[in-house]
């Protein structure tokens, strides 16, 4: 059976004051912090290779000054995403973004899956 995610792993420097709480993020598997550097290793849907991206591509979005994302075919993870924990129910994203005032929202993305605003059905594209 073919795997239905992709892993992909963000390291970057800069982190400010204000911690941004991506660990908590449904696709999260696992966040390490050491002094101004972090890494993150994400568990996304094939569709969402383009948001792993955009962070590296805009790494102030996750108040970084730079970030590296890698993608691994050899190495599994498992999020709560992946493991069917997420429900579409909170009023906010677990990270804190509004993915609603984002300008991805609706255009390429679906938004957060534990949020109520999350589109179950949305056609992707690039």
């Amino acid at each position: 059976m073919q795997k239905e995610y992709i892993v992909g792993i963000l390291i970057g420097n800069g982190l400010t004051s204000e911690e941004v709480e991506l660990k908590n993020c449904p696709f999260c598997t696992l966040s390490v912090r050491s002094g101004d550097t972090i890494a993150w290793v994400f568990t996304v849907p094939p569709d969402h290779r383009w948001w792993l991206q955009f962070l590296e591509e805009k790494p102030q979005l996750v108040r970084l000054t730079q970030a590296e994302v890698f993608f691994t075919e050899k190495v599994d993870a498992s999020s709560p995403w992946t493991r069917d924990e997420v429900k579409p129910d909170a009023p906010a994203a677990p990270c804190g973004a509004d993915c609603r005032t984002c300008p991805c929202y609706e255009r390429q993305c679906r938004g957060c899956p534990a949020t109520q605003y999350y589109r179950e059905s949305h056609a992707h594209t690039s």
